[in-house]
């Protein structure tokens, strides 16, 4: 009923008539689902590791679309576009991929590629010993 209802506003405000073949010949509009973030549905120790949760609480507050205005970036864990195409072999920015692929590219640079360094700048608050989410 919603549907219908929104297809007729939406002709109706395009100029159509509930008699044109345009409006009688239109599929319906798409259904789009909202759904929690994904990391932030499932942040416990047996599918995220707790400096993951750490850093990605640090540096985006869980939200995947973060985007830094003052340089290139994105996503959980704030790759900037180099290092986000350097690890992943991706397209940048990182926040246009789902927390599964931004996890593994994370877990990439910290257990091999210098660890931490790439977070440095926010190690002052993911390096404390306080409760997580």
């Amino acid at each position: 009923m919603l549907i219908e209802s929104l297809s007729l506003t939406v002709a109706f405000l395009a100029g159509l008539t509930p008699g044109s073949p345009t409006l009688a010949s239109s599929p319906p509009p798409p259904v789009i689902e909202l759904t929690p973030a994904p990391l932030v549905a499932s942040i416990d120790e047996e599918r995220v590791p707790l400096i993951a949760r750490k850093v990605a609480w640090c540096e985006s507050r869980y939200d995947g679309q973060a985007k830094n205005p003052y340089s290139t970036a994105s996503g959980y864990f704030q790759f900037l576009d180099g290092t986000w195409e350097w690890v992943t072999g991706l397209p940048a920015p990182a926040r246009d991929y789902p927390y599964t692929v931004q996890l593994e590219a994370w877990e990439t640079l910290w257990d091999g590629v210098d660890g931490a360094r790439h977070w440095a700048p926010s190690e002052h608050c993911w390096s404390k010993d306080r409760p997580w989410n």
